[in-house]
């Protein structure tokens, strides 16, 4: 088994991680990665940079050390041994996919900060936390406490590195159990009003509504993680059997701080099947030593952000309104972004290694999660409307779990569209195109949710902005009729 170990660091504990990492590696070559990135974001994470003092130990002349790339160091020996790497790893910055070290907060993402030994990131690893305080624990691993210290046991990295865990002084706590599932919510900070009341409702209530529509979890426990900041946040990062959520108020109101809360929750537990149990075959098995270029974003992402949404309104947390609210959101934004006529949704989706998370050049492209969602809308209609609300894009997703889970196979984007034409019976040439070249998608919507019965207007806004505005909210169009009219079987 492979030992690693992290405490605050004792020459700089308010701002540093201590690490160590030992392994047995054998005679020959053996390559040491710092990870390159991390799974829900596709970017270069280059963690390497936030390291320092690092070293490699050995048997002294019998282990030779070659850096070759910026996170990837060549060690070779001529006998089998035990090598020690230690550094310090620095914390920047505090968000649900980085690792944060306070005085009131230990707060480990595994995959941005251990690094491990490529011929042997298959094996078990054991981890040990050492704090000073018995703080209390929230995490996706179980743990044991002994002498003050702290073990998590891991199969692989690759378990290790989707495993986030936070100790901290006080944790709130709410556990429900649901058809044989443990489900958990760990709260760090202030609580949003309804949860400070005992009120857990709608996070339990769309909570099982997704597991019922999807026949089932794939896991045996799930935990909510939150670290609620004072200051106006909000991010969340899936895992196996977690997600990590930071969020922050600020000046927003409690009933939209709430709804953030519930949005950004609903969005991470779509992904424990879309993204962590049905994957794209890009992204199977991850690599974390370079680079996953995937042009299936609007899969992963677009139908997360669009079913994080649907799915509040549909298990009846959510108003009508609401939803509509979110799709016109996201038609608006499309509106105004001159990059629809730029750049298509899978060229964008590989754009996301360049600079998808930021603003980069004005116009150059679409977003996985904009676009995306108005398309899996778009498609959901699509199918509604070709099998007369008997199927829709339910079916879809169940059937993607079942022939594309990770215990088979990851799929292709003709894998996906094959799925969708089976379930509809009709090929779908006009959506295949509207997400492999560039195209304004503001008719197409339009023309759905007129199909809903849902009237909307176009504006020139006096900002100058084209705004979509709706004029009449039908309370029994054909959406509430008819949409999700395929019950889970």
């Amino acid at each position: 088994m492979n030992e690693y170990f992290i405490a605050p660091s004792k020459t700089d504990p308010e701002k540093a991680f201590y690490i160590e990492m030992k392994w047995a590696v054998p005679a020959g070559v053996s390559d040491l990665f710092f990870p390159f990135w991390r799974p829900g974001r596709y970017e270069p994470g280059n963690f390497v940079k936030w390291s320092r003092n690092f070293r490699v130990i050995g048997n002294g002349d019998s282990l030779s050390v070659t850096k070759i790339q910026p996170n990837h160091w060549r060690i070779e020996s001529n006998e089998s041994q035990n090598i020690l790497v230690s550094y310090e790893w620095c914390i920047h910055e505090l968000n649900a996919g980085s690792s944060f070290l306070s005085d009131t907060l230990f707060y480990v993402n595994p995959v941005n900060l251990f690094c491990f030994v490529k011929q042997k990131e298959m094996e078990p690893i054991r981890l040990t936390v050492e704090l000073k305080d018995n703080w209390n624990y929230a995490g996706g691993l179980p743990i044991q406490n002994q002498d003050g210290k702290i073990y998590l046991e891991a199969k692989n990295f690759d378990q290790l590195a989707d495993s986030p865990f936070v100790l901290a002084p006080v944790i709130s706590r709410f556990q429900w159990i649901s058809e044989g599932v443990e489900f958990n919510c760990h709260s760090i900070g202030q609580l949003p009003k309804p949860w400070r009341e005992g009120d857990y409702s709608s996070l339990i209530q769309f909570t099982e509504f997704q597991v019922r529509m999807m026949n089932g979890f794939p896991v045996k426990d799930y935990h909510y993680i939150f670290i609620f900041t004072p200051y106006r946040m909000r991010h969340g990062v899936e895992h196996c059997n977690a997600t990590m959520i930071v969020m922050g108020q600020g000046e927003v109101s409690d009933e939209v701080f709430y709804d953030e809360i519930l949005s950004i929750s609903s969005h991470e537990l779509f992904h424990t099947w879309n993204v962590k149990y049905c994957r794209p075959k890009d992204l199977f098995p991850y690599d974390f030593t370079q680079a996953q270029f995937s042009a299936a974003g609007f899969i992963t992402e677009g139908i997360t952000t669009y079913y994080g949404e649907l799915m509040l309104w549909q298990s009846g947390v959510w108003s009508w309104e609401k939803l509509v609210t979110c799709i016109l959101d996201w038609l608006n934004t499309h509106l105004n972004n001159p990059g629809r006529f730029s750049s298509s949704l899978l060229d964008s989706s590989i754009d996301t290694w360049v600079d998808g998370y930021v603003k980069g050049t004005p116009g150059r492209k679409v977003s996985i999660y904009n676009e995306g969602a108005l398309l899996a809308f778009l498609t959901d209609v699509f199918i509604i409307k070709s099998k007369f609300g008997e199927k829709s894009l339910d079916d879809v997703m169940r059937a993607m779990l079942l022939k594309y889970n990770t215990q088979t196979i990851g799929f292709t984007i003709d894998d996906y569209w094959h799925v969708v034409e089976e379930i509809s019976g009709i090929v779908p040439a006009q959506l295949i195109g509207l997400s492999s070249q560039p195209k304004d998608y503001a008719s197409e919507v339009l023309i759905a949710l007129e199909w809903l019965e849902q009237k909307c207007r176009l504006n020139n806004s006096e900002s100058g902005r084209l705004e979509v505005v709706s004029i009449a909210l039908n309370g029994h169009n054909k959406l509430s009729k008819r949409y999700r009219c395929a019950k889970p079987q």
